[in-house]
């Protein structure tokens, strides 16, 4: 799935089920700008987990949220800032953050993209096509 990240020279997100393990999905994310080169292949998603982001992100586009969510991944380090619209426009946030080890860096060492509105639900149905699931 392309994210169509403004700025970004390359932006995908692949997420297939696992041939061996029923339960687990491989992920594979790739951002490159001219600050930043993530290309990740050896990533998985439990099934659970993938479950409860699909679940997150459709009460977010229906404004159903009642809070802001964060939503931390066990083995790859994603973590999911899912927002609560603030206003009537119903403006939909998700703030996605990768984890890396940098020694180098005092502090929180991640980085993070933006998917507003469109990208949410496009994101949102692409997790919802993997699970097979219907948008409810």
């Amino acid at each position: 799935m392309n994210l169509n990240l403004e700025d970004y020279d390359v932006s995908t997100i692949e997420i297939k089920k696992n041939a061996r393990f029923k339960k687990c999905y491989d992920v594979s994310l790739n951002i490159k700008n001219d600050y930043f080169n993530y290309n990740e292949t050896r990533m998985s998603f439990e099934e659970y987990e993938l479950w409860h982001l699909y679940k997150t992100l459709n009460k977010c586009i229906n404004n159903e949220l009642k809070e802001h969510k964060s939503l931390s991944l066990e083995e790859p380090d994603l973590e999911f800032e899912i927002s609560k619209s603030a206003d009537e426009d119903h403006i939909h946030l998700v703030e996605v953050k990768i984890y890396i080890n940098l020694k180098c860096i005092v502090g929180p060492d991640y980085y993070s993209f933006l998917l507003c509105d469109d990208e949410v639900t496009k994101f949102r149905d692409y997790i919802g096509s993997v699970l097979n699931a219907k948008n409810n």
